[in-house]
């Protein structure tokens, strides 16, 4: 119960900042509930400092160490959010759970930040050298490559590996690709010269992905135009500087667009299409745990379960065709 998150509350004008030690892994599960339990949630939290309602003078963690973090903004009903541990490595997961959250944030807009508090200090008004303190951007290479390349990229190169994304390359008119255990795929772009080892491990595609967890992210290296395509669910706020080696290709980062990514680059994967009624399941399990530490301001597990039914059905009144995961 170590993460951290910081929290802002707009109301009136006045920006309100709190901070938690604790809950910001369960971000996602305690903001479910709509604004009047996360307001209680929020405002319980306090940090133990003296709020002047300006942002500016709040205290802040940065990109590194906040876990989690939210702006309800009550004046314009806005919310933006992120945090949790599974929701983050499951795209599907997430644009499902933001569907959800249509119907609790009922009259809401609501926006992900992707990992990135500076999105949300931003919103509530923090400038200067202040929002760069909170937007520090720390991105690590792989300190040994031979050890990332023989002991870990491939070392288990099972499409069922839950961090995982795939490398995949095209050259002279013929598509190679593999699963990769690497959940930020732009790291292998730092291998450089060593990349021909990489290309080792790829084998004729297609791959095939038939496991209930969705990639991480792609990495495709086309040789023949000389272009890098990239999509990433983690820390795709973070432009991505290419090293030296690859000097004269051309850049495409999708973010978090998997289906750009897809749609862009030749078809070297089959996904087993899924129903979003997985991903809804999967989300009931996790908001509706049986853990005083998931309920909202002492929300119980009962009262969170029949509401969770109450949104299923009107989503599904909504919807009465599943969608089929994932939308390629």
């Amino acid at each position: 119960m170590g993460s951290r998150a910081n929290a802002v509350v707009i109301e009136s004008g006045k920006r309100h900042v709190y901070y938690s030690h604790g809950a910001a892994q369960f971000m996602d599960a305690l903001m479910f509930w709509g604004p009047k339990h996360a307001l209680l949630e929020v405002r319980d939290w306090r940090g133990g400092y003296e709020d002047d309602g300006d942002p500016q003078n709040g205290w802040w963690l940065d990109n590194a160490w906040a876990e989690g973090g939210c702006c309800i903004d009550l004046d314009s009903r806005h919310l933006i959010l992120y945090g949790g541990e599974d929701i983050e490595c499951d795209i599907l997961w997430l644009e499902t759970y933001l569907r959800l959250l249509e119907y609790t944030w009922r009259g809401w807009t609501v926006e992900w930040s992707w990992g990135e508090l500076a999105q949300i200090a931003r919103y509530a008004g923090v400038t200067g050298d202040k929002l760069e303190e909170i937007d520090c951007k720390f991105k690590e290479c792989p300190s040994d490559l031979d050890w990332y390349i023989d002991k870990f990229l491939f070392d288990i190169p099972d499409k069922r590996y839950s961090g995982s994304s795939t490398l995949s390359v095209l050259s002279k008119g013929e598509i190679l690709a593999a699963f990769t255990c690497e959940s930020e795929p732009e790291a292998m772009l730092t291998v450089e010269g060593r990349i021909g080892r990489l290309l080792d491990h790829l084998r004729p595609s297609p791959l095939v992905r038939d496991d209930d967890e969705f990639l991480m992210g792609s990495l495709h290296l086309d040789f023949d135009k000389r272009e890098i395509w990239v999509w990433r669910t983690w820390d795709n706020h973070i432009d991505i500087d290419l090293p030296a080696y690859w000097s004269g290709w051309k850049l495409f980062d999708c973010k978090y667009h998997y289906r750009k990514f897809y749609s862009s680059v030749p078809r070297f994967i089959e996904f087993v299409p899924r129903s979003e009624d997985l991903y809804i399941q999967k989300i009931r399990d996790w908001v509706c745990k049986d853990k005083d530490y998931f309920a909202p301001h002492g929300l119980a597990l009962e009262e969170r379960e029949r509401l969770f039914e109450e949104v299923r059905a009107q989503y599904r009144s909504d919807n009465p065709t599943p969608r089929i995961l994932p939308e390629l």
